[in-house]
């Protein structure tokens, strides 16, 4: 049997058990969990592209203040601010980066326990009992998901 070696990127390390490998528990596993994956990379590039643009610009209107007199400068930067905090505060992207990288690892270790055929998924039940956990991380993401878009409209 080859060795597989497997980044701790967007990929989990498959079953050397061709029916594992090819069962579609696994395949929606694996899918499901490339998706969290990416979108916790996702969340993470834009909340903090955004973070490092509102610091720069911040220090910027400052920099402009002191050496122009051109309102434009500090007023175009200033606008720049708000956008990208209202942009962070619409699309949540610090707390769906949290959410889904907190999905993905926890479906990470379970992934890891399936591919080395351990505890719990050692029994001829690992399939369903992967189906589960997959079901019941979506599920938690899902209710997560709503109580931060109620919450978000209860302050609107």
């Amino acid at each position: 049997m080859a060795q597989q070696t497997v980044t701790m990127r967007n990929e989990l390390p498959d079953p050397s058990d061709e029916t594992a490998r090819d069962h579609l528990a696994w395949l929606e596993y694996k899918a499901q969990f490339h998706d969290y994956s990416v979108s916790a990379s996702r969340a993470r590039v834009l909340y903090q592209a955004s973070q490092a643009l509102i610091i720069v610009a911040a220090a910027l209107i400052t920099l402009s203040a002191a050496l122009t007199r051109q309102a434009w400068i500090a007023a175009s930067l200033g606008a720049l601010i708000t956008v990208l905090g209202g942009a962070q505060q619409l699309w949540h992207w610090q707390a769906n980066w949290v959410d889904y990288r907190r999905a993905a690892e926890e479906m990470r270790q379970h992934g890891f326990a399936f591919a080395a055929g351990t505890r719990p998924y050692d029994t001829p039940e690992k399939y369903e009992l992967l189906a589960e956990h997959r079901r019941t991380v979506a599920l938690n993401e899902n209710s997560g998901w709503a109580e931060r878009t109620a919450k978000q409209l209860r302050k609107a």
